[in-house]
């Protein structure tokens, strides 16, 4: 059995001789019992017999600490001989009775770097059963598992910090902080919803219905009567020609709506003033502004749904199926069709005969009959071609002489000078009496003479 190397320490003997030809050993044994060398040598192995068998006797039934003392003592020769003969179950035995308290004894002296050399040692005694015992350092878990935990709460808590800061910066109304009635974040709004009422229209009779019923909500419920008197009527033939003997502006404002459509209401706002949108469907993402206009108490009428002249005056038939997709979409918005509308280019337009001749004598018979009336403008502010603000303002104020203005104007998207120059235009007539009105069965017809 090999020596438990933990147990007993040692450093290899080193034999040497002296000039005599004996060890030192022997030279100290002979002088203490002056007897010939070969008489030493005999007793000497006689003694070493004897010697291992008393040690391997006693070993049986020593305690544990006269085996913990004597194994200090002993020279590596006589613990080799007192324990090359054991069987393994007596070597089991020798090492069952060691008590925790001599393997913590046995460890006391170790320097530091035999307690980390140590258990990374493999010797033979493991075979024999006995624990190993594992220094408390080595024992480190792999994971610092507490410090993970509080890095994803640290995460956790940033996260809804910043989501609450981005709420409360979203919820700040920007109308208000600009001291408008809508600003441009609401107009991108108004495109979004537009979008998904146009869509929720065209899906069936019963979803056009339920978005006509959402958005038609006047301001002013005293205005409600307009969902029957404004409808189209072919029974109501009674039109007034001939003017109210008033001072009024009837101002018309054609192909919205558009981005610019949001600038116009807020000054009519601004005035008091009521005026009457002529819309087309240039732009679906606008079409919640048409409900928009008409909660506003102003006036909305058909002006085509494509207002392209090849497409719209190719015939009679191509006229009214335009003119009622157009009648659908603002159907959707404020809950009926209106049975006020304009010809794009004036029922006095000649490039319809381009594509049809003699078209605009038929229709402005046929319009009347199915309804409709329509409208055309004795003044015009000239926003049809490019003009300054300042332009478009004398173009619109300059005559003087008449009671009822019919005063066509425009709000499609490239119109900005129109907007510019509207409030001038407003205080102008304002100023000399006159009251902005928005179109109904009473007011003034005004009709151009028909050139086609």
């Amino acid at each position: 059995m090999a020596t438990d190397r933990r147990q007993v320490h040692y450093r290899k003997p080193i034999n040497r001789k002296s000039a005599s030809g004996r060890s030192g050993a022997e030279n100290t044994r002979a002088a203490e019992n002056p007897q010939t060398v070969d008489d030493f040598r005999l007793a000497s192995g006689r003694y070493s017999a004897e010697r291992y068998r008393q040690t391997s006797g006693r070993s049986a039934t020593e305690t544990p600490g006269e085996t913990g003392s004597r194994s200090v003592t002993e020279t590596p020769g006589e613990t080799g001989s007192r324990y090359t003969d054991e069987t393994p179950n007596e070597t089991s035995e020798r090492y069952a009775a060691d008590a925790p308290k001599q393997t913590s004894r046995r460890y006391a002296n170790e320097t530091p770097r035999q307690t980390r050399e140590r258990p990374h040692t493999v010797t033979p005694w493991r075979a024999s059963g006995r624990s190993i015992e594992m220094p408390k350092q080595a024992m480190r878990p792999a994971i610092d598992i507490p410090k993970q935990v509080y890095v994803v709460v640290a995460v956790i808590v940033v996260l809804l910090l910043a989501f609450g800061i981005a709420s409360a910066v979203t919820a700040r109304p920007d109308s208000a902080a600009s001291g408008s009635g809508v600003g441009p974040d609401d107009e991108q709004q108004l495109a979004t919803n537009s979008a998904a009422l146009t869509d929720a229209g065209h899906q069936s009779a019963g979803g056009s219905q339920a978005a006509a019923d959402a958005n038609h909500q006047p301001a002013d419920e005293s205005l409600a009567w307009r969902d029957s008197d404004f409808a189209v009527d072919p029974a109501r033939t009674e039109w007034n020609y001939e003017g109210s003997g008033e001072k009024v502006v009837y101002l018309t404002i054609d192909d919205g709506p558009s981005e610019k459509t949001q600038q116009v209401l807020d000054i009519l706002d601004r005035y008091n003033c009521k005026a009457t949108f002529f819309v087309v469907g240039h732009n679906d993402a606008y079409f919640p502004m048409i409900a928009e206009a008409y909660k506003r108490g102003h006036t909305i009428g058909l002006h085509t749904y494509s207002h392209d002249y090849a497409q719209i005056y190719a015939s009679p038939e191509a006229y009214f199926s335009d003119l009622d997709a157009i009648g659908k979409v603002v159907e959707e918005q404020i809950g009926y069709v209106p049975c006020f509308i304009r010809f794009p280019g004036g029922s006095s337009n000649e490039v319809s005969a381009s594509y049809c001749p003699g078209i605009m004598s038929q229709l402005v018979g046929q319009v009347q009959e199915r309804g409709y009336q329509y409208f055309d403008w004795n003044v015009s502010s000239g926003d049809g071609s490019d003009h300054t603000a300042e332009e478009l303002t004398g173009y619109a104020t300059e005559p003087t002489e008449l009671e009822n203005i019919m005063l066509l104007c425009h709000d499609s998207a490239t119109k900005q000078t129109t907007v510019d120059a509207l409030p001038a235009i407003i205080e102008h007539y304002q100023a000399l009496g006159y009251t902005f009105k928005a179109l109904d069965r009473d007011a003034l017809v005004v009709h151009h003479g028909v050139n086609n």
